[in-house]
């Protein structure tokens, strides 16, 4: 059988410290995050096969608690680890929406090796990055930056989460140029 992913590590600080004005969008969110919470709870299966009830009820009225304090792409995130922290490879959010800021990917295809993280092939405008050995992302050494997008990427292994993480992580990187 699968295995439940490894705990989510401590969820960041807020995106920003000081509370966001009551708009809308504050109030909307807790509509949303209730939808999801519904949808995996109702429809789903067997949502706690490999975490517990308790868990997932505690994760979401944690981000309910940070909506006022948040940015969209941080509640996006908190929800994203969530439903990671399911360990179902079939429950997921993906992070893919301009309007809360993902709107920057690379062309690159990233591969996991014994001695580090590489870009496996890379298109134009990064295309002299294929084989480079990736050091960091966003200024986070490569290994980290990786464990931070597997705590929020579902999978039912983490072989799983590595393939999906991978495709979804060509964002911004810094690389050594040949062999690592």
């Amino acid at each position: 059988g699968a295995s439940a992913p490894p705990p989510p590590p401590p969820a960041p600080a807020p995106a920003t410290s000081a509370p966001l004005a009551d708009t809308a969008r504050v109030r909307r969110w807790p509509e949303d995050l209730r939808f999801v919470t519904d949808r995996v709870t109702s429809v789903h299966p067997r949502p706690f096969a490999f975490s517990s009830r308790a868990a997932f009820d505690s994760a979401a009225a944690a981000i309910e608690r940070r909506i006022p304090a948040t940015d969209d792409a941080g509640l996006a995130i908190e929800i994203m680890r969530m439903l990671a922290a399911l360990g179902d490879g079939h429950t997921m959010a993906i992070g893919t929406f301009p309007h809360l800021g993902f709107d920057t990917a690379l062309p690159l295809w990233l591969r996991p090796c014994e001695d580090g993280l590489f870009v496996g092939a890379a298109g134009p405008p990064v295309a002299s990055a294929a084989g480079a050995r990736v050091v960091s992302t966003g200024g986070v050494p490569a290994d980290s930056a990786l464990e931070r997008v597997l705590a929020i990427t579902s999978g039912d292994n983490r072989y799983t989460r590595l393939d999906r993480a991978l495709t979804l992580g060509g964002v911004a990187v810094d690389v050594h140029e040949g062999a690592g």
